[in-house]
């Protein structure tokens, strides 16, 4: 019986869930869940439908907004893609990196650059998660220009006796 090669896209899932599970995440396909009390915290390697491109997701799904137990990212209430979390540099950098029709990168550069990125800003933004009011918190104390929040969300998070 032949071995399965391994792809690229599999190295870069095999990447995120090695740096997520320690936290608590669980892998579902291609997307990570971590479940607190108020909210599920989201990670989603999404494929671009163009080439060999990809992106990480970052969202939040707060359960007093919806029922669902493993919601899609494009359900969540707020979400961000982890290159917006990032300054310009480290943003083309990271981009760059889940481009896997990009031979300028060898593999382990690539991942270093991932994971990296996901360490450095990936993880306290998921980590702020934990609660609305650690989110709240980390929103007031962080602009975070790229992130989408719903109506819903921006109200849930203004309401400080939540």
């Amino acid at each position: 019986m032949m071995a399965l090669e391994m792809t690229a896209s599999d190295s870069i899932i095999q990447l995120v869930d090695r740096v997520l599970s320690p936290y608590g995440f669980k892998r579902r396909k291609n997307t990570w869940y971590l479940d607190a009390p108020e909210i599920i915290a989201v990670v989603d390697l999404q494929k671009s439908r163009w080439g060999q491109q990809f992106f990480l997701n970052l969202a939040f799904y707060l359960k007093s907004l919806g029922s669902e137990r493993f919601p899609k990212e494009n359900h969540c209430h707020a979400r961000v893609r982890l290159s917006g979390l990032l300054d310009t540099a480290e943003s083309a950098k990271f981009d760059q990196a889940l481009d896997l029709e990009d031979a300028s990168f060898s593999e382990s550069r690539r991942e270093e650059v991932i994971e990296t990125a996901l360490r450095r800003s990936g993880l306290p933004f998921l980590q702020a998660g934990r609660s609305l009011d650690a989110l709240r918190t980390f929103l007031t104390e962080r602009e975070v220009p790229s992130l989408f929040l719903t109506k819903e969300a921006r109200s849930a998070l203004a309401n400080q006796s939540n």
